[in-house]
């Protein structure tokens, strides 16, 4: 390559180590938290004293100090009338599964999706599918992406891996459709809660937004590009700042996800004040081992509320849910101070409902882990073929970009499936832009975040369009362009790995562009872009008559008859179809004369045809037949028999334009069963 470009693994970030073992609660047969292993190491450690004076001495963004500022001194969302029940994961290793989706539930039910009560989605699914991502179906464009893991609740997890399944479309499914088994032998819980592979991609809600609001990732990329001088004070900023973000993330959603070492001594816990449910250990460690739902705050909470042997300096706590039943704490809420040295994790979610989009366009089927640094902006592109006629309504991606930096959504369509692209890489050279459709984000947040486009994008059948996400800043910082992980130099230390192929995922690194698979030699990466489309608009579906039947005329006292009636049918998708049988009509007879209206019925709808009816030749007075009656009514009206009343058009029965004794007498022949008689 002739450009400087270095892929930065950030292991400690994204993958979280899980390989590392490390103690966090589980809850045995009385309730009581016991050790179980949890993956989210944390680095970077702040002093309580630090806390408090960090606001003062440090460059707080503005906005973010104008917002604290504003902000309640305390708030308690179980007052709200949001919050779900209190679960409990027993001796399973998933409090990551439980925090999110206990924040997810949050969400969904702050923005009116559903009520606390009604809403319960299923930590058994999450886990399953967030600890085996990886799918062998050749058809499914994630193929070979991802960890996969035998026991999906024997290991630890993190927020990413949440957000990278949900995103997926695997997720949110019901509690219902897959209750979590409570056990306290951890060996019982993948036989009782195997999900069934047909359920991956099962969406009763989805996410808008997985937003970090504090990353131990940011600490490790800043050693990496800065060097350890500047990364301790942009830490520090990044942690006090955290405080007044997650304020404000719970107001907005609800809840945020917190992560912490939590230690279990004894049942008389020396970090837990049971009398007034608050944790504290105070002990620096460079990993966490526990994750929890924070739901409210306290700035003035005592710290004479903590027990008297591990006591912050200062007041102030988050109220947070736990996840092992309600024994634990104060009906399963607890207080953590905001001194706890090891809270270093901090995640917020949006919640959004399941019909937001229909489909789903991705290539990426785990959270990206490399990521690419650009001096003069950075760009992301993936190309994808339409599966049918949509709308290319929504954009899911994901940033890496610490610092404030900005993204431009573009989408480009092409006449052919795939366009070929030539040897400077360039995807969007052989591509039409759709001008109307791009949106620029400014100070784009670290994580997932969706894009509504500007307008929808009509997509064809069989052809392709293209996504891509433009990164920039003010110019004085590098910008980072997220990629899949790399399998061969994989740093998560368990079975992960990454599948792609050729001209589907794009870089733009320092103004030149590289297709993904190949700048790595023995890798194949996808970039963290998915196109979310919508069916075409529904419609009611319609009948009419194509082409009518071959006979039109009838005589009063016949039947309909179908031969030669072709129907069209369109359904609520626009899909045309020709009816030629199981449709039903009427055999009734005609009973009256006249121009008349058929209908037809076929798959619950209606539609008619015109037939022309006329009366029985010679039959005078209207009851459908010619009989002596009529003959009989003809001659007084020729003999000028006054209030005589008949049917003069059917009494012309020869045809020759009068109503003559000439007619009487081919009727009279025609009762005595004259040879060769007929009657017009």
């Amino acid at each position: 390559m002739h450009c400087h470009i270095r892929n930065k693994i950030i292991a400690a970030c994204l993958a979280f180590c899980l390989a590392v073992s490390v103690p966090v609660c589980a809850v045995s047969a009385d309730d009581a938290p016991r050790p179980h292993t949890v993956c989210v190491p944390m680095t970077g450690v702040l002093q309580s004293e630090e806390i408090q004076a960090a606001w003062d001495i440090l460059p707080v963004e503005p906005q973010i100090r104008a917002a604290a500022q504003s902000l309640p001194s305390s708030y308690d969302g179980r007052q709200q009338g949001y919050l779900t029940s209190v679960k409990n994961q027993g001796a399973a290793n998933c409090c990551w599964a439980f925090s999110s989706t206990a924040a997810i539930e949050a969400s969904f039910v702050k923005q009116g999706l559903g009520t606390a009560g009604s809403v319960d989605f299923s930590e058994a699914h999450l886990s399953w599918f967030g600890q085996r991502q990886r799918v062998n179906n050749t058809s499914d464009p994630t193929c070979g992406d991802g960890v996969y893991l035998s026991d999906p609740f024997a290991y630890g997890g993190n927020w990413q891996i949440m957000a990278s399944s949900v995103f997926r479309g695997s997720g949110m499914q019901l509690e219902k459709n897959a209750p979590w088994y409570y056990s306290t032998d951890p060996s019982t819980l993948v036989s009782h809660m195997t999900q069934l592979e047909s359920e991956r991609y099962t969406s009763h809600a989805r996410l808008w937004s997985a937003v970090g609001i504090l990353e131990p990732a940011w600490k490790d990329a800043w050693d990496r590009v800065y060097g350890t001088s500047q990364t301790a004070q942009r830490w520090q900023q990044a942690k006090t700042a955290a405080i007044a973000k997650t304020k404000q993330s719970i107001l907005e959603n609800g809840a945020a996800t917190l992560s912490y070492f939590h230690e279990i001594i004894s049942q008389n816990d020396l970090y837990l004040n049971k009398s007034t449910a608050a944790y504290y250990r105070g002990v620096a460690t460079n990993s966490t081992n526990h994750s929890v739902v924070v739901v409210g705050w306290n700035d003035n909470f005592s710290r004479t509320n903590f027990n008297a042997a591990h006591r912050p300096t200062v007041d102030g706590a988050w109220l947070v849910k736990g996840s092992w039943g309600t024994v634990y704490g104060s009906n399963g809420y607890y207080w953590i101070s905001y001194a706890e040295p090891s809270i270093n994790s901090i995640a917020t979610f949006r919640s959004a409902k399941a019909d937001v989009y229909d489909n789903i366009y991705q290539y990426d089927g785990s959270y990206p882990s490399t990521f690419w640094d650009s001096n003069s902006g950075g760009a992301m592109a993936n190309i994808f073929e339409a599966k049918q006629d949509e709308f290319l309504t929504h954009v899911v991606f994901y940033n890496t970009n610490v610092l404030p930096s900005d993204a431009l959504i573009e989408v480009y369509v092409c006449d052919a499936s795939f366009p070929r692209i030539g040897p400077d890489h360039n995807p969007i050279k052989y591509m039409q832009k759709a001008e109307n459709a791009s949106v620029t984000v400014q100070d784009v947040p670290y994580g997932y975040s969706t894009v509504r486009l500007n307008a929808d994008v009509p997509l064809q059948k069989g052809k392709a369009f293209l996504v891509m996400v433009t990164f920039t800043n003010d110019g004085s910082e590098k910008v980072w362009v997220p990629v899949e992980g790399v399998t061969k130099s994989n740093p998560e230390g368990y079975d992960v790995q990454y599948g792609g192929e050729p001209d589907q995922s794009f870089l733009r690194i320092n103004n030149r562009w590289f297709d993904s698979s190949s700048i790595v030699n023995e890798d194949f990466n996808n970039v963290p872009i998915k196109a979310m489309t919508k069916n075409l608009p529904e419609s009611e579906p319609q009948l009419s008559v194509q082409r009518a039947p071959r006979r039109t005329q009838y005589r009063v006292g016949e039947s309909v008859n179908t031969a030669g009636l072709t129907l069209l049918y369109v359904d609520k998708h626009g899909n045309q179809s020709t009816v030629s049988s199981g449709f039903t009509v009427s055999t009734q007879p005609f009973a009256q004369a006249g121009e008349l209206d058929v209908s037809v019925k076929y798959a619950g709808l209606t539609c008619t045809f015109t037939v022309y009816v006329s009366r029985t030749p010679g039959d005078a007075n209207g009851d459908g037949e010619c009989d002596l009656r009529d003959v009989t009514l003809l001659r007084r009206k020729l003999a000028g028999w006054e209030g005589t009343d008949c049917y003069d058009v059917n009494l012309d029965v020869n045809g020759d334009g009068m109503i003559s004794l000439l007619d009487v007498a081919l009727m009279t022949r025609f009762l005595a069963g004259g040879y060769g008689v007929e009657l017009r």
